[in-house]
């Protein structure tokens, strides 16, 4: 997930070279604490890695879905090589 959040933040900021410009502007205006990415990533993966047998997706078969990426990993994107 590291991986990908840094590689992601790079393209968006070749693609949008004022996005930190337009994330205080907008933290501010909403009176937002701005949380850095790797805390971010930090909270994502807690909340996926917690997950209780009671609060598994299941399908209507009773299947529990799989990752949504499968095996994917960021190098696997030719444009993050």
């Amino acid at each position: 997930m590291e991986a990908a959040a840094a590689l992601l933040e790079r393209d968006l900021v070749r693609d949008e070279p004022e996005i930190a410009e337009h994330r205080a502007r907008i933290a501010a205006a909403l009176s937002l604490r701005r949380v850095p990415v790797p805390e971010l990533v930090a909270r994502l993966r807690d909340a996926v890695t917690s997950t209780e047998p009671g609060h598994v997706v299941v399908t209507e078969s009773g299947d529990e879905y799989e990752s949504l990426f499968g095996t994917f990993l960021p190098t696997d994107n030719p444009g993050w090589r």
